[in-house]
């Protein structure tokens, strides 16, 4: 059976959020790890969707 918080959509929302961030910081720290402008325009907009 589901706890309280697991019923509860602000702890999936905060949890979410959480996650989104650290994958957008991900891909920005890997931009200044590659050589290929494709690839870091790519982290770089994939970043920007994540965020919006």
């Amino acid at each position: 059976m589901a706890s309280e918080a697991d019923r509860d959509p602000r702890h999936h929302t905060r949890k979410m959020q959480a996650l989104l961030q650290e994958t957008m910081n991900h891909l920005r720290d890997d931009i200044g790890k590659v050589d290929e402008p494709q690839l870091k325009a790519m982290f770089e907009t994939a970043a920007e969707v994540l965020g919006g």
